[in-house]
This record gives structure tokens, sequence and C-alpha cells, in this order.
């Protein structure tokens, strides 16, 4: 509902009158049309705080859901790397086949790479594709091999005195290079998981040509409301 505007020189309800912009200061005129008085109209305190509360109300809410999607993709994607890597090297990779492994194997190698697919191409819209996915790929292979990184840093022996026979001592290859060995399954796994990624490319673009379908409905609707408003003035 509009704000009421009333004319100041005779009271007549200038509500419905649409306002033109004055030519020198740009300001929103109203001239009555009972007794020719000009006047300018302004957005009342309330009905701006209103707007402003609308438009940060759908930015939060992106804002939100697009972080959410991160952190739950985030965590995912290199837990399912790490899964596919540790049963690789601990066991036969028929193993994954078993009935035990069916919910893992259909979450991380199908629902996620999917889920991931579906958010860079749609969620990350406004970026190039290449550089979303190139930089998705960085984030997933730093949080992937963070820790290995640091096993390895602290299980090296001091750099001064030390001779190069000293970095394949017995302990140094019992604990650190099945680790390795480890995540370098984990990145195979996470290249398969990727490849499995861009099957949810077009499923993307359909949520994101659905989504502009939806919000020029919505545009379209507004614009008739307006128009009905205007004609019943």
């Amino acid at each position: 509902m509009a704000i009421a505007h009333v004319c100041m020189q005779c009271g007549m309800a200038l509500t419905r009158l649409r306002p033109s912009r004055d030519p020198h200061y740009r300001l929103p005129m109203v001239t009555c049309p009972s007794c020719n008085t000009a006047c300018t109209r302004s957005v009342h305190p309330l009905q701006r705080w209103h707007h402003t509360a609308i438009r940060v109300r759908g930015t939060l809410c992106a804002l939100v859901l697009q972080s959410l999607a991160a952190v739950v993709l985030g965590w995912l994607m290199p837990a399912g790397a790490a899964w596919f890597g540790r049963q690789v090297i601990h066991g036969p990779p028929v193993a994954l086949l078993a009935e035990r492994h069916r919910f893992a194997l259909a979450l991380f190698g199908l629902a996620v790479p999917i889920a991931t697919g579906v958010w860079l191409t749609a969620g990350l819209g406004h970026w190039r594709q290449a550089t979303a996915w190139r930089t998705w790929i960085a984030v997933m292979v730093a949080l992937l091999c963070v820790d290995t990184i640091l096993i390895v840093l602290a299980d090296l022996p001091p750099a001064t005195g030390v001779s190069w026979f000293n970095l394949v001592r017995r302990e140094y290859e019992l604990h650190v290079f099945p680790i390795l060995i480890e995540r370098i399954a984990s990145l195979i796994a996470l290249a398969a998981m990727l490849v499995v990624a861009t099957a949810g490319i077009p499923l993307g673009r359909a949520v994101r040509a659905a989504f502009a379908r939806h919000r020029s409905h919505r545009w379209r609707k507004r614009r008739k409301r307006l128009r009905a408003r205007r004609a019943g003035a």
C-alpha cells in the first residue's frame, strides 16, 4: 500500500499521481490537478528502511546458502577422496563393491561430485566457469594434502649435520611413505570425482536458466500490478 501524499494547499490526495523529474534539480515533482500547486515527493524513512531490509535479506540469504554449500562440499570432497584412497591402499579395489560400502560409494562417487558440479555452475554463475573450477581444484588439493605436508615436515630430522641417508631411515620409511602413497591414491580419486562432477554442469545450467525464468516472471508480475494500479488511479 502506497504511503499517503496530500496537497498542502487544497488537501487533495496525490498518492495515485505519478511524479516527474525536475529538469534542473532532478527532484520527483507532483502537480496538484486541483490547484496546480507543485510539490516534491520524497520516500518516507519507514518505506526506505523496508526496501533496504528486503534487499539485505535477499543478499544475506544468498550469502548463507553459498557459504553452507562451500563448507559442506568442501568437507565432503576431500573426505570422499581420502576414503577412496584408504580403501584402495588397504584392500583390493573390488572390496569397494561390497554391500557395506554401497552408501559411501553412492555418496562420494555420485552424489557429492554431481552436487559440486551443479553448485560450481549455478551457484558460482557470476564467475567464469574455468576460474571457478580451477579455484575449487586448488582448494581441494590443498585441503587434502595439508596434513601430509605437516606430517612430513614434523618427521624430517634437523637440517644441520644430517646426511641424505638419515632422510630415508627406517622410521621415516615406516611412518611417512605409506601416508604419501595413500595421499597419491587420494589425489587420483579426487581427479576421478572431479571428472564425475562434470556431469553436474548441464544440471547447473538448467537450474540457472530456471532461476532466470523465475526472476523474469516475477518482474513481469510486478509490472502488471503497477500498470493495474495506474489504470485504476
